[in-house]
């Protein structure tokens, strides 16, 4: 099967790992820890590794449009135009450079309230490490893709 160009592949982004006992009783990468991201075995084989990367989307839209409009009325006229994509997925890199937990600089306090830490288990995003353990496999995650789609009034 051929996949278009720009083709988003990397894991599937199934939660954060609570406890050390959680990830000894699941499919892990060997650095895991609680706070780090967890992820889809894909193939089953019982360990995270370059096998379980799989498709996540294309930031090529399935299509695009366009609607115009002019409308008169006695001296006064309107004109419209929209444009739209549908069915693309885009990475959103800011977010992904931001939030990927690793130190706690430059990283905007709702990224640092929002952490995973064993005071904040409800917490969505990653642990702040000073390690970069996770961060290449976070980064290729389909955590930071997000649909494409949009609707703009141009003109």
């Amino acid at each position: 099967m051929g996949y278009p160009i720009g083709t988003w592949f990397g894991y599937k982004y199934a939660g954060l790992w609570q406890s050390q006992d959680e990830i000894s009783k699941n499919p892990h990468r060997p650095d895991d820890k609680p706070g780090y991201p967890r992820y889809t075995d894909v193939n089953g084989d019982g360990q995270i590794d370059l096998a379980d990367v799989t498709f996540l989307g294309t930031p090529n839209p399935d299509f695009i449009w366009g609607f115009n409009a002019s409308l008169t009325y006695k001296k006064f006229d309107i004109n419209l135009f929209f444009r739209g994509s549908q069915g693309n997925k885009v990475r959103n890199l800011q977010q992904a450079e931001m939030a990927d937990g690793v130190g706690n600089y430059n990283q905007l306090g709702n990224i640092l309230k929002d952490s995973w830490s064993p005071t904040n288990t409800g917490g969505t995003r990653p642990v702040i490490d000073a390690t970069r353990e996770f961060a290449n496999y976070f980064r290729r995650s389909d955590y930071f893709i997000e649909d494409g789609s949009f609707i703009r009034l141009q003109t």
